[in-house]
């Protein structure tokens, strides 16, 4: 028996009309037969295989790199599929003709309830003529590839060779395919697409199934909170996991795929760093230890010149662990920059005193007041007044007769004497007595001294309510 594939009639009418119209002839399946049990010769008038038994999509459709009239035409039998022996074969365009009819060697295709299976590649060389004739038209949701196919094809190394350890392979351009690896400190971007997936849980509900699976990172959350992967929830199935805990009606349950925290071996943001195992080596490997980090925060806090205030004992080197401080503004108030005021704006001037003593040009002006007094004037001995005698015009007048005795005005005036000699007096105008001469009178004050103030004056404080502190000042 002589094994070969040719065109049929149909396939040759079709062929020709593509190449006389420009156009092009789509080939999409390819069906298998069993001959029904005998082997067959290929005839160019067949329309059907003889017994056909399974028709698959085309995973290929390619030009024989030695022939190029030559098209060849591939199709994966799945593993699942068997049961008979394949004897023809058969290749048809997108309308359902049959294009190309050919026979094979018998090949039987086990499955597995037989106790073996095996994924059946088969192969027709078409001759078409014109190359640009034939148009390939597949569903990629079916294609199958071999396993020599990928074994060849697939590698890693084959699919994206070069680059360094350490390195990632990033977009260059937005075109397809693009791409070129790059030294993750060299700046690059590396960009997470996480998928979510929600879902209300049932009251007593422990199984939950998504229904799109993406990735194999994955985070839940029920009503927002964080569950631990082995505490509160497994893994129990590809699309599936089990809840420790089950849930109660209308929870909300948040599975996000390709999250990082769904990464076992990421850092727990909730741990605040307790899950280091090793953080000696981790400062080491980030290259920090506790005393520079708190230079670098010290010197960003308290630069050089910054003042310091606190009420511990002892230089602030000794638990701050960094910088050079000296003690400032000892029993001093601090003010701050005042840029009009010629006082305060030019920064650690001066000034001031704890105490004043004050003086009368500090003091305002006071009225003393003496309150008037009535005084005696010192004795003077024994002396006489003038008096004037006023009387009847009768001389010879008795003295015991009404007389009316003034003394002169000037001592008191109007004062009334009674005579006591027994002579008579001549009535005559005024008589003055005998003048005693002129003298004064002596009004004896003493000297006194008003004193304001105290004759051993203390200072006046000049403090404000105040609390001491520490402060210092850094100076390197």
């Amino acid at each position: 028996m002589t094994y070969k594939m040719i065109v049929t009639a149909l396939g040759r009418a079709k062929i020709a009309a593509a190449i006389a119209s420009g156009s092009t002839l789509n080939l999409s399946n390819m069906a298998i037969g069993d001959g029904a049990g005998v082997e067959v010769e290929p005839v160019e008038t067949q329309t059907e295989l003889v017994r056909e038994v399974y028709r698959g999509q085309l995973n290929s459709l390619e030009q024989d790199p030695e022939n190029p009239a030559y098209a060849v035409a591939e199709m994966v039998v799945p593993t699942d599929v068997g049961g008979w022996t394949a004897r023809e074969l058969g290749v048809y365009d997108n309308s359902g003709t049959l294009i190309a009819v050919g026979n094979m060697a018998p090949s039987y295709k086990p499955i597995a309830s037989e106790g073996s299976t095996r994924e059946l590649v088969v192969r027709a060389v078409i001759e078409v003529g014109a190359p640009d004739t034939v148009e390939l038209k597949i569903d990629a949701t079916v294609v199958l590839a071999t396993r020599q196919f990928v074994l060849d094809r697939a590698s890693a190394a084959a699919i994206i060779p070069g680059g360094n350890a350490g390195q990632a392979l990033l977009k260059k351009s937005n075109q397809d395919g693009d791409v070129e690896w790059h030294d993750l400190g060299d700046g690059a971007t590396v960009l997470v697409d996480a998928k979510e997936e929600r879902q209300d849980l049932a009251a007593g509900q422990t199984a939950v199934t998504l229904n799109t699976l993406t990735t194999h990172g994955l985070a839940v959350y029920v009503d927002g909170e964080r569950l631990a992967l082995g505490a509160d929830w497994a893994i129990t199935g590809e699309d599936t996991l089990t809840l420790a805990t089950p849930a109660t009606d209308g929870q909300k349950i948040l599975c996000a795929q390709n999250n990082p925290e769904g990464i076992l071996s990421v850092l727990r943001r909730d741990q605040n760093l307790a899950d280091i195992s090793d953080t000696a080596a981790a400062r080491e490997n980030l290259n920090v230890d506790a005393a520079s980090l708190l230079a670098e925060v010290g010197n960003l806090l308290y630069p050089v010149g910054s003042v310091y205030f606190t009420t511990k004992t002892g230089n602030p080197n000794d638990w701050l662990r960094f910088g050079q401080w000296e003690r400032f503004a000892e029993g001093r108030t601090i003010f701050g920059f005042s840029e009009g005021d010629s006082d305060f704006n030019n920064v650690g001037a001066g000034g001031g005193a704890k105490t004043t003593v004050l003086t009368p040009a500090n003091m305002p002006q006071q009225n003393l007041n003496i309150p008037a007094k009535s005084l005696a004037t010192a004795s003077a001995g024994k002396h006489t007044h003038k008096v004037f005698v006023t009387g009847d015009s009768d001389e010879g007048r008795n003295v015991n007769s009404s007389i009316t005795i003034h003394s002169d005005n000037k001592y008191g005036g109007n004062t009334q004497y009674q005579l006591s000699t027994n002579s008579t007096h001549p009535v005559a105008d005024a008589h003055p007595t005998a003048p005693s001469g002129a003298h004064t009178h002596t009004v004896n004050i003493p000297a006194a001294t008003v004193k304001v103030g105290n004759a051993s004056p203390t200072a006046v404080t000049n403090l404000p309510p105040y609390i001491v502190t520490y402060i210092w000042k850094r100076t390197a």
